[in-house]
């Protein structure tokens, strides 16, 4: 069994000193992933946004990443609105010459973004990074979207309590991991992650991380890699 620990609130560039040394400590990063007005892909967790008075809330699906970097959007993580935001590329064409892994969450339950799912993998196969990626959602259509982009894409179900049996969708839609998100991790459900070979990944707010930081921990089966 290996453990993997991914940091949330790193998807933003440049690193401060202190979040460098924090990454280093770590196995990767978590990108939380959107589409803009243009077809881009970039980080940012939430799909409505609020950046000032004047421009009030929207949809981020109709911005351009130029122009969410101009308005330096705040988030939990940075509630100053700074560093600018940065796209999917950019993220992997930092973390592509180095050991981190990155996590990809499609956010993708307010708005289906076309396409997105196959842009991502073609862009972490550009990069090379397709043993360092794994993929996640709440929507079952980008997980086996991104499947069909990628046979081999590591696929992430994240799922809330009204899932019956996610363990047999996993099973039967050949993903890589289940990622409960307000759902029990009881003693069975690892046992069965572990009889069927699949990855579990935790959501943990762990000592000393700062607002907006969690880690997401992995239990990944051995025959898994």
């Amino acid at each position: 069994m290996k453990t993997l620990q991914l940091i949330r609130g790193l998807d933003r560039l440049p690193w401060t000193d202190a979040q460098s040394e924090l990454a280093a400590q770590a196995g990767g990063i978590v990108a939380e992933i959107q589409q803009d007005a243009e077809g881009i892909l970039f980080a940012l967790p939430k799909e409505k946004i609020f950046a000032d008075k004047e421009r009030g809330r929207g949809y981020v699906k109709d911005y351009t990443v130029t122009q969410m970097k101009a308005w330096q959007i705040a988030d939990d993580a940075h509630p100053e609105g700074t560093p600018a935001i940065c796209s999917l590329e950019e993220l992997l064409a930092f973390l592509a010459p180095g050991r981190l892994n990155l996590l990809i969450i499609f956010r993708s339950q307010l708005i289906g973004y076309v396409g997105m799912e196959e842009k991502a993998a073609a862009l972490v196969r550009q990069y090379g990074m397709q043993d360092r990626v794994y993929y996640a959602a709440e929507s079952y259509v980008s997980v086996t979207d991104v499947l069909a982009a990628d046979p081999a894409a590591r696929a992430v179900l994240m799922y809330d309590q009204p899932l019956l049996d996610p363990v047999s969708f996993a099973v039967r839609n050949h993903l890589f991991g289940l990622m409960p998100l307000r759902a029990e991790i009881t003693p069975e459900l690892r046992q069965r992650c572990r009889e069927n070979r699949l990855a579990l990944f935790r959501d943990l707010i762990l000592p000393g991380t700062a607002p907006g930081q969690s880690t997401i921990v992995a239990e990944i089966p051995a025959e898994t890699e």
